[in-house]
């Protein structure tokens, strides 16, 4: 078996986890907030754009709203039925919630691997 360094995603799967009453802000403020990064657009820099097209986050790919930055990103991630096509996380019970947050940060990975992107966002270690 092959280990694996712990990253930010697995730092933010926890965080989240324990602090269940957090996604829904993570969600929407990816830059703000800690455990936001596994919310991130499937672009280069997160900006909504990408190869001047319409980019968005996960859910907005998968639901047939937005575009990821190349086409073999937006196949594999409208053809991933862990991933939840609600407009927000808020159609989910908290469990649901909790269930998909390692799929977010395997795509997250996923992402940053296809567009040699440094993993972006706000660490997500316990707030002082």
């Amino acid at each position: 078996m092959i280990a694996f360094a712990r990253d930010q995603y697995d730092e933010a799967v926890e965080y989240l986890t324990r602090h269940p009453e957090k996604i829904n802000r993570a969600w929407l403020l990816t830059d703000e907030e800690p455990g936001g990064c596994l919310f991130l657009f499937a672009d280069e820099f997160s900006s909504g754009t990408g190869n001047g097209r319409m980019t968005g986050c996960l859910t907005m790919i998968r639901q047939g709203d937005c575009l990821a930055q190349t086409d073999d990103l937006t196949e594999a991630i409208r053809s991933d039925t862990r991933i939840p096509t609600s407009r927000g996380l808020d159609d989910m019970t908290e469990a649901e919630r909790i269930a998909s947050l390692p799929v977010f940060a395997e795509w997250q990975r996923r992402i940053d691997a296809a567009l040699d992107r440094a993993p972006i966002g706000v660490p997500a270690g316990e707030e002082s």
